[in-house]
C-alpha cells in the first residue's frame, strides 16, 4: 500500500503502511491516540513537538544532534525528628526509581551528634536496603548541615540514623524528574 488516506468523517481511521514511505509537508496532529512503529523513523531537518506522554520500548534510539527536554517533574519529601535515640530510618521508601539528581538536605538543630547512611535497596524490603559506601556514617554535628546525593541507582532510598543521645534534626530529600 503506497497511499494513505484519511477519512475526517469516520469516528475510527485504521491505517496500515507495509513497505512505504510517508512524506508529509505540513502539519500533522494526533490526538488521544497511540503510535506504534515497528521499524526505523527518520525525521531530517524537522521539529517535533510531544505535548503528552513518549513511551519507546524495546528500541534503540540514535541522536545526531541536540535533545532539548523541557519541563522536568520535581519530587520532594521532609521531616523533622525530634528527641531520637538508637537506630532508626528517615524518610523511609523514597522512591528514586525515576529520578535524575536527588540530594538529602540534613540540619542538625541541637547539640548531640548524629551519624547517617544513605541505604539504597530494589524493594521496600528493609531486609533489601544496603548501605551506599560513599555515604555511610556521616556524622552530622551541632547545627551542621550536610547534603547527600543519590548516586547509585535504586528503586528506594532512605536514610538510617543512629543517636547516642536524644539528637533533633531534619531531612529534606528532592528529586528531579
Amino acid at each position: 500500500m503506497n497511499n494513505l488516506m484519511f477519512n475526517t468523517a469516520s469516528s475510527r481511521l485504521f491505517t496500515t503502511i507495509n513497505n512505504a514511505s510517508v512524506t508529509v509537508a505540513g502539519t500533522v496532529a494526533l490526538s488521544n491516540t497511540s503510535v506504534t512503529v515497528a521499524g526505523t523513523v527518520a525525521l531530517s531537518n524537522t521539529s517535533v513537538t510531544v505535548a503528552g506522554t513518549v513511551a519507546i520500548s524495546n528500541a534503540t534510539m540514535t541522536v545526531n544532534g541536540g535533545v532539548n527536554i523541557t519541563g522536568h517533574t520535581i519530587t520532594a519529601n521532609s521531616a523533622t525528628l525530634e528527641g531520637v535515640t538508637d537506630t532508626g530510618v528517615a524518610l523511609d521508601d523514597t522512591d528514586i526509581s525515576q529520578i535524575t539528581n536527588g540530594t538529602f538536605f540534613l540540619y542538625n538543630t541541637n547539640s548531640a551528634t548524629v551519624s547517617v547512611s544513605l541505604q539504597v535497596s530494589p524493594t521496600a524490603d528493609d531486609a533489601q536496603y544496603v548501605n551506599d559506601p560513599d555515604n555511610e556514617n556521616i556524622q552530622l554535628a551541632q547545627n551542621q548541615k550536610v547534603l547527600i546525593v543519590v548516586s547509585k541507582y535504586g528503586h528506594f532510598a532512605r536514610l538510617q540514623y543512629h543517636a547516642a543521645a536524644a539528637a533533633t534534626f531534619s531531612v529534606h530529600y528532592s528529586g528531579q524528574m
